[in-house]
């Protein structure tokens, strides 16, 4: 050893949150690993003047969160220390579910309600959690949760609707329920406008719209009527050309048959976006039909006024005529069915809500409607609580809305109070679109039923 290199000895002192990892030569060419708690583990090593030199102290953590590493380095010349904190974090896939309670006490003074806390057999240990939260506005997680929802649009004819409808539902239920700030509304605003804008692109020379605009065979019904739908519910918020939505309606007009019944001659790759609205003539009448209610509701119509309602009487009659299969309806087409013709102020909307009731589960005070699937064969573990079906959510979302038509505030509490127990952790529900139609009836019917 010249006067240039000085020994050093380095040391790491064992704490209680891990384990050192000890090799050792097994054979030839085989090592075993030894796990073992040493007081202090120590390395003697060589450093040459102006020079550095790594040391290794392999250890397994045996505790989750801050570890406390402490490493000290002695010669001839100088000592040091080190204290170092270790986040130790739980291995596997972070796993979570959320059970939502409604405490009602305008008839009692107390509350009281018992629920099953469960987690699966290969939890890691000591990862478990649960938290509690308490929030005396009814709505307000899902506010939040809506709030997030809010980004730029981008991508195609229909990615881009994907965003900017729930920009225009979020921020009318925002200001429906007086949560909109300036700072927000400011926000939105940009990107609705910049989501106009760039679906205006894809709107084909006919006045239709598609994926891809004048690059496809034809323009979809389905999505034009999305757009329109999105568009006039936009036009509080921005400037909406008239004349272009105009052109949309007089093209979606054109896709009426004689018989009230829609022809779609076009294709959407997003089933997601359909929520069931799109396959099946009375789900595309229905959806056709509220698009165009709504259209007139806000002032927007086709060129010729006396088409567009002779449409919408056609289409109507259409969907009364089809009332005659109203037991072989799914609970999803009954309700888009109900909406529409009570949005439409037809009195055969009465026999539909009525079906709806028949089929409606009732339990603890809430009310809601679903497709039962079958799940006996399930193998793996599911929290005692699961959030329905996308389909589901949205077909007990359309009933919501025709209940704050008629003002119905006992029904809708129910199942107000049913959509809220589905929310997730975050506040929102399981997709996008989704959260927007539970944000949107929830925007339609607060102001009756909060």
């Amino acid at each position: 050893m010249t006067i240039c290199q000085k020994p050093v000895n380095v040391s790491l002192q064992n704490s209680k949150g891990f384990k050192n990892i000890i090799v050792r030569k097994n054979g030839r060419n085989n090592f075993k690993l030894y796990f073992k708690k040493i007081r202090v583990e120590k390395r003697t090593i060589i450093v040459k003047a102006n020079d550095a030199v790594a040391v290794y102290f392999p250890i397994m953590p045996t505790d989750l969160g801050l570890v406390d590493v402490m490493i000290t380095a002695s010669s001839p010349l100088a000592n040091d220390a080190i204290l170092k904190k270790l986040l130790v974090e739980p291995e596997g896939v972070p796993q979570s579910y959320n059970i939502a309670i409604l405490v009602d006490l305008t008839s009692n003074h107390t509350f009281e309600k018992f629920t099953d806390i469960t987690y699966p057999d290969r939890a890691v240990q000591g990862s478990r959690r649960i938290r509690i939260s308490v929030d005396g506005d009814l709505i307000k997680p899902t506010i939040n949760g809506l709030e997030n929802l809010l980004q730029m649009s981008y991508g195609c004819g229909e990615q881009n609707m994907i965003n900017f409808a729930p920009n225009v539902f979020v921020s009318n239920y925002l200001k429906t329920v007086g949560s909109l700030t300036p700072h927000l509304e400011s926000k939105v605003k940009d990107f609705i406008l910049k989501g106009y804008q760039r679906e205006l692109t894809y709107q084909r020379h006919d006045g239709s719209f598609s994926a891809f605009g004048d690059s496809d065979t034809s323009g979809s019904t389905w999505l034009t009527a999305f757009v329109i739908k999105s568009f006039v519910q936009a036009s509080p918020l921005i400037y909406i050309d008239t004349a272009l939505a105009t052109k949309a309606i007089d093209w979606l007009l054109g896709q009426a048959n004689e018989n009230g019944t829609f022809l779609e001659s076009g294709r959407s790759g997003f089933a997601e976006m359909q929520g069931g609205s799109s396959t099946g003539d009375v789900n595309l009448a229905s959806y056709a039909l509220i698009t165009l209610l709504e259209a007139r509701h806000f002032q927007f119509t086709a060129s010729n006024t006396n088409d567009f309602d002779q449409i919408v009487r056609r289409t109507i009659d259409f969907m009364e005529r089809s009332l005659i299969h109203l037991h072989a309806y799914q609970p999803f087409e009954l309700a888009i069915i109900a909406y529409a013709l009570t949005l439409a102020g037809s009195t055969k909307a009465a026999a539909v809500l009525d079906r709806l009731d028949q089929m409606a589960i009732i339990k603890d005070g809430t009310k809601h409607w679903e497709q039962i699937e079958d799940e006996s064969n399930r193998l793996i573990w599911m929290p005692p609580f699961q959030q329905a079906n996308a389909r589901n959510i949205k077909t007990t979302a359309y009933v919501l809305l025709t209940y704050a038509l008629k003002n119905d505030i006992r029904n809708g509490l129910l199942v107000m109070k049913w959509l809220i127990s589905q929310r997730n952790p975050t506040g929102g529900f399981s997709s996008t679109q989704v959260s927007c139609s539970v944000g949107y009836g929830g925007g339609c019917s607060s102001s009756n039923i909060d």
